[in-house]
């Protein structure tokens, strides 16, 4: 049976798609999730975190932790650096 995207997951990967890479916070931020505070921005990159570790695991994105930061970008840029990598070596 396939996997299905939520809602608020098609928008995160909307997002990502659109403007890669993005840091999770800046994903929170487009989201309208509240990121004005310390706290408030934890509990919202906590709330994108879980989606965008769901699309990272049906592998529609990758995701790298940089320092704190949690950067992402879309599946597809990764297939064509590798073939560009490929290209290169010939």
């Amino acid at each position: 049976m396939g996997w299905k995207m939520s809602e608020v997951r098609e928008k995160i990967f909307e997002i990502i798609s659109s403007d890669w890479p993005i840091h999770a916070t800046e994903i929170a931020d487009r989201m309208g999730y509240d990121v004005s505070t310390k706290e408030a921005q934890r509990t919202s990159v906590s709330k994108v975190k879980y989606h965008v570790d769901q699309l990272a695991r049906h592998e529609k994105i990758k995701i790298k932790k940089i320092g704190q930061a949690l950067v992402s970008w879309p599946q597809e840029v990764e297939k064509l650096r590798m073939m560009h990598e490929l290209m290169r070596g010939l």
